[in-house]
């Protein structure tokens, strides 16, 4: 990817949730890893052997993160 917006991700003041496929040849998932730790109330997820439809690949494991995510920020709880 060109577009490199780490200088403007900490702007984000929501609860986020970076489900990354860990050998994803398209975008390196070592972006998503910085941007989970510049944003506060960020959670990253890197996906063992998997590419880059992450959500698509590994759509069992994708449910398994986002919905206690989800349910914790619908909780106002800070998601861990």
């Amino acid at each position: 990817m060109l577009n490199d917006l780490t200088d403007r991700v900490q702007e984000i003041g929501v609860p986020a949730l970076f489900f990354h496929g860990a050998d994803d040849p398209v975008v390196d998932p070592e972006g998503s890893r910085r941007a989970a730790e510049l944003i506060p109330r960020a959670r990253p997820v890197l996906v063992p052997d998997c590419g880059h439809w992450a959500q698509l690949e590994r759509h069992d494991e994708f449910l398994a993160g986002v919905h206690p995510f989800l349910t914790e920020t619908d909780r106002g709880a800070t998601p861990s």
